[in-house]
């Protein structure tokens, strides 16, 4: 992070008192009802879209406001669900418009409100708060209670080479089982639990009895129904000052109509949504001032979240984006301009302010506006995927195309398989190998022969022929139901307390194979790789990189036994690209440590924090997402290996994304870009990897038009083209 000259920070603060804060809140308020208004302009604009946006070759309303709007998925659903629940509700629609409800109030109101009881309704919550409005729909006989997920960031500082596993198994849940950008998570913990228990199924007193579980979470259902509690007086306290105040904001402008056309409707789209990053970059400003140092307290609020709801008529995750966004734009001024300019979205900065630092800003900022959202969300990833694995905390400058080629061979080895060999090459010489390769090995034992007896195990070669030869397992099933394996199952080495047949028990024997030593720096394993790397094109070597390696008994070279995977095939330093200082990820850097952060739900992280400390008693080495990675690649190593058939180089090459240039899918087809019908033939170069709707609806629709050699395709989007991008370049 850069240093920033304290005058520039706290010359405001210096000066901000009670009265300042209070002006500022009345302004804010105008603000926030000024931004409503406009947010309903975009949510009827997007109603009358409506699946409209198919047309213009987005697959789905999330990836039309992403690339369009720069703004999420979830606000541009909820902007057009209140929109259109207001078109048949004229009155609330006119209380809304003319300022005297806030945005909070009528998302709510109009979820339950009819042609016939909308004006009762609006009486009888007139002049009160939110929450109290709530207990009125109650009242009539509504449920307004939404589901509560919230959110929350886990920051784990973990070493290098764990960051690095951690990243892969995000890639293999998100690649090939297709998990969400917050679901992955959820499914590594799942596995990584239930391989825990496998484990220690006959070592007792490691976990909590089922009595315990349920004493710890009904404490913790009463300590929270105890903060509800009082949350709700200090709301009800506060909520006497909100009566006095002034509810409308000034007369509004009449609404304007709109066009019929999808291309006129975008732009319209186009036109508000640069307006409300002007909008809302100031809000966020002016917010900043009121909540520093706890401002809304000074306001006679009880908490943060009753000033966003009740006040301004905000989510307090909207206000918090927008203060982030004000700080953001500070630190990096040339953020800023390009906001307020409009040349750059609400979304995309946010994006650029993850990455960027004032050495760098004008860079990031240059390429942003050159690519598409999930173009620059690909590029802002994998550096800092690099800055991770080298350990820097320099901001890099953005990558050109061969850096990138080298991030994303990275992902292609681990959908293909190569880098998972090397992770089982590695557990030659840990403790906990033994351990999971035999809760593995029971899995597919089961789900390939449900018999009642079977051999004992054959010896490593054979059990990992018969893992390559079996069905691949899902996590969808990841208990199969399997009889009680014996005592001698039981890793000895993990606990005091062991059955006697455990002891005695010999420990098999494993091939040595190519490991990944964690003892080595990341930055040692990829600069020796580097220097001696194939010039095998990458995704041929993706395909063809699990294949065994033949080992001999001499001593292996430092290439051999401390490579990053066995297939990175590229001649180039990722460093060398990323970065814009030499010698940052230098081959004789001590092993360091990573700050890994990750976006889950509250009850996943509590989930996380909990296997954490039963695998702290457990007793077994190492930490516990190393352990939950090494299952998960037990696990999915049969699947990839088995999965792409005709055309797999052609997704591992595209690393199972939609090759579309606005697409998130996963649900990957393959097209050929000259048509068959038209003497299209099978070369990689003609090949590529729409999802479902990209290649049916949209390029056999007429939606999208795609020509080029692959991977370096135009790309127009629309039957009427609105976005023009030749290879990773946005064109007008």
């Amino acid at each position: 992070m850069d240093t920033i000259e304290l005058s520039a920070i706290f010359d405001w603060r210096s000066d901000f008192g009670p009265a300042e804060r209070a002006a500022a809140d009345a302004e804010l308020f105008v603000l926030a009802r000024g931004l409503g208004r406009v947010r309903l302009q975009v949510g009827l604009a997007l109603a009358a879209l409506g699946r409209d946006h198919r047309e213009l070759g987005f697959r789905s309303l999330g990836a039309y406001a992403r690339q369009r709007l720069s703004r999420s998925k979830g606000w541009a659903v909820e902007s057009r669900a209140v929109a259109s629940r207001l078109v048949e509700l004229p009155q609330m629609l006119a209380a809304f418009w003319e300022g005297r409800l806030s945005w909070c109030m009528v998302a709510l109101l109009s979820r339950f409100a009819t042609a016939e009881d909308e004006a009762e309704l609006l009486e009888a919550t007139a002049g009160i708060t939110v929450r109290e409005a709530r207990e009125v729909l109650r009242e009539r006989g509504h449920d307004p209670d939404e589901p509560d997920e919230r959110f929350v960031t886990l920051r784990l500082s973990m070493p290098l080479e764990d960051a690095a596993w951690l990243e892969r198994g995000r890639w293999l849940l998100q690649g090939v089982e297709g998990a969400g950008t917050r679901e992955w998570f959820e499914l590594l913990l799942a596995e990584g639990d239930m391989s825990l228990l496998e484990v220690m199924r006959h070592v007792p007193g490691w976990h909590n009895t089922p009595e315990d579980v349920a004493e710890e979470q009904a404490q913790w259902l009463a300590a929270q129904a105890r903060g509800r509690e009082e949350q709700r007086r200090r709301e009800e306290a506060a909520a006497a000052r909100l009566a006095a105040l002034p509810t409308e904001a000034g007369e509004a402008p009449e609404l304007p109509p709109l066009p019929r056309s999808p291309k006129a409707i975008d732009a319209v789209l186009r036109t508000l949504a640069a307006t409300l990053d002007a909008r809302e970059l100031y809000f966020g400003e002016l917010a900043e001032r009121v909540f520093y140092r706890r401002g809304w307290s000074s306001l006679d609020y009880a908490s943060e979240e009753q000033y966003c709801r009740e006040r301004l008529g905000l989510s307090a995750g909207l206000v918090r984006s927008r203060i982030r966004l004000a700080r953001e734009a500070r630190r990096l001024p040339v953020l800023g301009d390009a906001v307020r300019s409009g040349k750059l979205g609400t979304e995309a900065a946010l994006l650029v302010a993850r990455i960027a630092s004032r050495a760098t800003a004008h860079a990031w900022v240059e390429r942003a506006q050159q690519r598409t959202y999930e173009h620059l969300r690909e590029e802002v990833q994998a550096a800092e995927l690099t800055m991770r694995l080298s350990g820097s905390k320099r901001s890099p400058l953005p990558p050109d195309r061969e850096a990138l080629e080298a991030a994303w061979q990275m992902e292609r080895d681990t959908l293909s398989g190569a880098s998972l060999q090397a992770l089982i090459g590695s557990l030659a010489h840990e403790p906990h190998r033994e351990a999971v390769m035999t809760v593995m090995a029971r899995r597919i034992e089961v789900e390939k022969s449900p018999a009642p007896a079977r051999a004992p195990a054959p010896a490593q070669d054979e059990a990992h022929d018969s893992t390559h030869q079996s069905s691949p397992p899902s996590l969808s099933v990841l208990r199969p139901e399997s009889p009680s394996p014996s005592p001698a199952a039981a890793p000895a080495q993990f606990s005091t307390h062991r059955p006697p047949e455990a002891v005695e028990r010999p420990a098999p024997s494993f091939p040595e194979t190519h490991s990944l030593s964690p003892q080595i720096p990341i930055s040692t394993r990829m600069s020796d790789h580097f220097s001696t790397a194939p010039t095998t094109p990458p995704h041929r070597a993706a395909t063809e990189a699990h294949r065994p390696v033949e080992r001999t008994h001499s001593s292996p070279s430092i290439h051999e036994e401390h490579s990053l995977s066995t297939q990175i095939p590229t001649s180039i330093r990722m460093s060398d690209h990323f970065s814009s200082a030499p010698d940052t990820c230098s081959p004789r850097r001590r092993v360091g440590y990573t700050t890994v952060a990750i976006r889950c739900r509250e009850d996943a992280a509590l989930h996380y924090r909990q296997l954490e400390a039963s695998y702290e008693r457990s007793g077994l080495p190492g930490d516990f997402l190393r352990f939950a990675v090494t299952a998960l690649c037990h696990v999915m190593l049969p699947l990839v290996e088995s999965s792409g058939g005709k055309y797999r180089d052609v997704h591992l090459r595209d690393r199972l994304r939609c090759s579309s240039p606005v697409c998130d899918s996963r649900n990957v087809t393959c097209h050929h870009v000259v048509f068959r019908a038209h003497q299209g033939g099978e070369e990689l170069e003609n090949l590529t990897s729409p999802c479902e709707f990209c290649h049916l609806e949209g390029v056999h629709g007429g939606r999208i038009r795609v020509e080029g050699r692959a991977p370096e395709l135009r790309w127009e989007l629309g039957r009427e083209p609105i976005l023009v991008v030749e290879g990773r370049e946005l064109r007008p």
